[in-house]
């Protein structure tokens, strides 16, 4: 028959040995394009690397375009609407 109590005490050990080996990892973060450990104080999230640099640089330039055909877009959609409600 299966003793419970051992299983589970079993399990509480490999848990907090698990713990203990979490607690010893020094906070960090991660590179946003590549994923290796940064500082966790580093303000654009990246590392030095230069082709990180430049993935992160084509990827604001991308999102600002995204975000300005985003408004052209929303505007021309809005535009025929608002015509039709104040004629």
């Amino acid at each position: 028959m299966v003793d419970a109590k051992a299983i589970k005490e079993k399990a509480a050990k490999k848990i907090a040995a698990g713990r203990s080996k979490l607690s010893q990892i020094t906070a960090h973060k991660h590179c946003k394009m590549c994923g290796v450990m940064v500082d966790s104080k580093a303000d654009p999230r990246i590392c030095k690397e230069q082709e990180c640099i430049d993935k992160l640089a084509r990827q604001g330039k991308n999102d600002k375009m995204m975000r300005m055909m985003f408004f052209v877009f929303a505007f021309f959609v809005a535009l025929p609407i608002i015509a039709k409600i104040l004629q």
